[in-house]
């Protein structure tokens, strides 16, 4: 690997995955395009920080999202079933009366 490369990656704390998605775009990219690609380096690895933030917070409200339908859900049966049992009970109430 390009050691200007490798530099980079550690001056910008690169994970192994990110090291392992850029070199998958990098390697395919002409020669001139790889030169644009160092020069803007900083640029690129600013823009994939926002996107990653963006991404963890997007996570995070679908998440909690998913959670309260979830419990929501849980509650709603639970109530269902707790209406059910007291009608079972006081229908066997009625008959014993």
């Amino acid at each position: 690997m390009n050691s200007k490369l490798e530099q980079l990656f550690s001056q910008y704390d690169f994970s192994p995955k990110d090291k392992y998605d850029f070199m998958q775009i990098y390697t395919m990219l002409p020669n001139h395009k790889r030169v644009q690609t160092l020069e803007n380096f900083e640029s690129i690895a600013s823009e994939i920080l926002n996107l990653k933030q963006e991404i963890a917070v997007e996570q995070q409200i679908m998440f909690g999202k998913t959670l309260a339908t979830i419990e929501e859900r849980i509650l709603s049966r639970r109530k269902k079933q707790v209406s059910i049992q007291a009608q079972d009970e006081m229908r066997v109430l009625r008959n014993a009366i």
